[in-house]
């Protein structure tokens, strides 16, 4: 009897055994692959999240961060001017500087009535323009802003209406209300913020270069907002078609190529485009 007891007692112990053994190697296999979702799959781009979903991780672009820079250093100077065909004036004249990664956007209205000498001539930024064209212009504006001009985009105030139309909806803030009546347009706007289309931002920027030099001021801080905001996830994402529209209405020397160079710098600035208001 005794011999029947040790003997079930020494097959209970090989069993715990047994046990023992199996339970380590599992809890050692669950360890692995806990310690491989953790720490070493990362590492791979991968993601409980992608594992579970199949979705593919996405990116992590939380503030203060940035995006991959996927391009060499870009700085390019532009050239934005409006010009009245009927009443045969320009109606207003910025440059825009943008400078990638390590930059931001800066924009310079100046006065058309502005004089400039160049060469043997002295003469106003309308003058130039209607005399020689957007080259005369572009030369003015050079000696004027000091910094050469890379490319330029014209418009008259029906294309200008047209590109801002199709680019969204802008806010413009009045530090004053306007209640303006004049002999070719009327505007009247509150004081504060307001979301306007492209007749009344035209009309906006058009009486502020009736005001002065705090009113050309505003004229850039104004046409500033206006492109951080047109870098939008709806612009981007329609890319091309924004670009047919600008080329199609404006008058530019920026062409397809020059365009598909600046992809990667246009993807930048929409994804870091807090980095790019440097005022």
């Amino acid at each position: 009897m005794a011999k029947n007891t040790y003997f079930e007692t020494d097959k209970k112990l090989k069993k715990k055994k047994i046990r023992r053994i199996a339970f380590s190697i599992t809890a050692l296999v669950v360890f692995t692959a806990v310690f491989s979702l953790i720490f070493v799959l990362p590492s791979y781009n991968y993601s409980l999240y992608a594992l579970i979903t199949g979705e593919s991780p996405k990116e992590n672009n939380e503030e203060g961060e940035t995006e991959e820079v996927n391009f060499d250093s870009f700085e390019k100077n532009y050239l934005f001017y409006c010009f009245d065909e009927e009443k045969k004036n320009l109606d207003f004249v910025l440059t825009c500087l943008v400078t990638a990664p390590d930059g931001g956007i800066e924009v310079e209205a100046f006065s058309p009535g502005t004089s400039v000498t160049s060469g043997s001539s002295t003469m106003s930024l309308s003058s130039y323009y209607l005399t020689g064209g957007v080259n005369s212009l572009k030369e003015a504006v050079e000696i004027l802003g000091e910094k050469k001009i890379d490319s330029y985009l014209g418009s008259d105030p029906s294309s200008f209406k047209s590109v801002i139309d199709y680019t969204g909806t802008f806010k413009i803030s009045p530090e004053s209300p306007i209640n303006y009546r004049g002999d070719d347009f009327n505007l009247t706007l509150p004081k504060g913020e307001s979301n306007v289309k492209g007749d009344t931002l035209y009309k906006y920027l058009l009486f502020l270069s009736f005001t002065g030099s705090d009113g050309i001021k505003k004229q850039a801080e104004t046409v500033k907002d206006i492109i951080l905001t047109s870098l939008s996830e709806e612009n981007l994402n329609r890319a091309d078609s924004v670009f047919s529209k600008i080329t199609n209405n404006l008058t530019t020397d920026i062409t397809v190529l020059d365009y598909k160079r600046s992809e990667d710098v246009i993807k930048y600035m929409v994804k870091n485009k807090k980095t790019l208001d440097n005022s």
